[in-house]
């Protein structure tokens, strides 16, 4: 919680800041409408949706926030800094469906079945509610796995369901009622704001997602339609990496992409080097020392996924979820003594909980237990806290595993094979291993390590798409300026920061940075935003 005293000292000190950008020019009534769904009153949030508000003022744009509930007083006040006051409230869209009602819809949706994969496929009314249901009560109890017809569990799922069912009938009209040309959202799979996404592109509104990358000095934009809803926001559309088709100049190559590797890895942005904490570049024999494994063996790496977090939402799963396929992962390794396994928890474990102030064992350490009890010498569980980069990791491993993790696209960039279970925004572009079943992925585990190491030209793809990822895709921030620091502690939302370095409205049209943004949002083609200047 915010003191009263600071937090009244950051609003004033905001409104001066902002001063300038307010007198950005009021689009008439009949310019078309952008309504962006604010997350929260979170103040670094309630920023990052003023300033791409600019940009789509910029380009004569309505601009309309969209928020949860009148008790969100703090998002209006951020907002008004701005220079924004329209605002609605998706609660007063809501409306008492009554019991019986209820029943009978949540009878038509488990009418489609209540197994596991079956509710993650559940529907109601053109919206895909059943990943957003399953991802709410894994983020509850920090856990994957779970069996939906447990009786605690199916509680759970039927009040998730009733819960799903009114957001989708509010967000209808709330759609009806703004009419909207556009919507802009950061999150686009949880409660309410899934349903608005699937209702609105249902509708044919152009819908923009955008998100905080591993650096605090750019944002990710996607656009959502029906042939890219289930794509991750951060993936590289086939037309951008076309762009980079002809680029056959390996050296030059190389050197950009390490570059990117170092600025990723050597402390450049806060939010990549939170992953990072404690952590060092070892060689091969000091990890072989550390972790008291056989010198003489290949090294597999398995970069396990947030069991718990969004994992629901995109790409096709070879498992049922995250859970079942770090247990089965885990049986595999053990069963193959012929290869050196490390299985490296992701660090978001680390951080993440210690700021949702989450104590206890990591659900991981109970599926160890139920997959394989003790585990074997020749499988080596890496916490989060190791000690051993991720970098390091990537130099020194023969092999990775991983279902759709950033780690599939960039330990390809040093000639190592990864195999997947599942797709996602990489997967068949040619530098990875993909399986179509599980019994496919898991005889690609047991075949290690016969696996032949990366041709150059697949080296090279990986190469090309990492650039295009980390280098094309990020829009970068230039008219504002984004400073983080560790939280103090649980709860504590003020390590992320957002302050104009411009301080007109001339002076931001000048920059560029958000009229470029506006553009590509309002009538760009590609549904990937691409910084043209980056290009080689």
């Amino acid at each position: 919680m915010i003191p009263t005293v600071l937090y009244w000292w950051r609003l004033i000190r905001t409104w001066f800041e902002w001063s300038g950008l307010r007198g950005f020019p009021r689009a008439d009534k009949n310019s078309p409408l952008a309504l962006v769904a604010s997350l929260s009153d979170w103040e670094y949030g309630c920023k990052v949706e003023s300033m791409l508000a600019l940009g789509l003022a910029g380009e004569n744009w309505r601009v309309r926030f969209l928020i949860r509930n009148p008790t969100l007083r703090n998002a209006r006040r951020w907002f008004k800094c701005a220079g924004f006051r329209d605002l609605s409230e998706f609660s007063s869209y809501e409306s008492w469906l009554g019991d019986e009602k209820a029943a009978v819809y949540s009878a038509e949706v488990k009418a489609q079945g209540t197994s596991f994969q079956q509710v993650k496929e559940w529907t109601f009314r053109n919206c895909l509610i059943g990943p957003q249901i399953l991802a709410s009560i894994s983020r509850k109890m920090f856990s994957a796995g779970f069996d939906v017809n447990d009786p605690e569990v199916a509680g759970r799922v039927d009040a998730q369901l009733v819960t799903a069912i009114h957001n989708v009938l509010a967000a209808e009209r709330v759609l009806d009622a703004l009419q909207p040309s556009l919507l802009l959202v950061n999150e686009a799979n949880y409660t309410y704001f899934a349903c608005l996404v699937d209702v609105a592109i249902a509708r044919g509104i152009r819908v923009v997602q955008f998100i905080q990358p591993s650096r605090e000095d750019a944002i990710i934009f996607w656009k959502l339609d029906q042939s890219t809803r289930r794509t991750h926001p951060a993936a590289v559309s086939a037309a951008t990496l076309g762009r980079l088709e002809s680029w056959n100049d390996p050296t030059v190559l190389e050197d950009q992409v390490f570059k990117i590797f170092g600025e990723r890895y050597g402390g450049k942005w806060y939010l990549q080097s939170r992953n990072q904490i404690g952590a060092s570049k070892k060689s091969r024999g000091q990890v072989v020392r550390q972790l008291e494994i056989e010198s003489g063996l290949p090294i597999v790496v398995v970069f396990s996924s947030v069991l718990w977090d969004a994992n629901l939402f995109y790409g096709r799963d070879l498992f049922q979820d995250n859970g079942e396929w770090f247990k089965a992962t885990l049986k595999a390794a053990a069963a193959n003594p012929n290869v050196s396994w490390l299985i490296k928890l992701h660090p978001v474990n680390n951080w993440k909980r210690e700021l949702e102030g989450i104590h206890g064992e990591m659900a991981e350490m109970r599926l160890v237990r139920e997959a394989v009890g003790v585990l074997p010498p020749h499988v080596k569980l890496l916490l989060p806290d190791c000690g051993i980069s991720t970098l390091s990791l990537f130099e020194i491993a023969d092999f990775g595993v991983t279902i759709r993790g950033t780690a599939g696209m960039e330990m390809p960039c040093f000639g190592k094979p990864v195999i997947t279970a599942g797709t996602g925004r990489y997967s068949g572009l040619g530098f990875t291993l993909d399986s179509k079943t599980k019994e496919d992925y898991l005889t690609l585990l047991a075949r290690l390590p016969s696996i032949p190491p990366l041709t150059p030209h697949e080296i090279a793809l990986a190469k090309k798409h990492f650039f295009a990822a980390f280098r094309l895709r990020p829009w970068e921030l230039q008219s504002f300026k984004a400073t983080m620091r560790p939280p103090k502690g649980p709860g504590d939302l003020d390590y992320a920061r957002l302050s104009p370095v411009v301080r007109t409205w001339n002076d931001l049209q000048k920059q560029g940075d958000l009229s470029r943004f506006a553009r590509w949002a309002t009538v760009g083609k590609s549904p990937d935003y691409m910084e043209e200047s980056k290009l080689p």
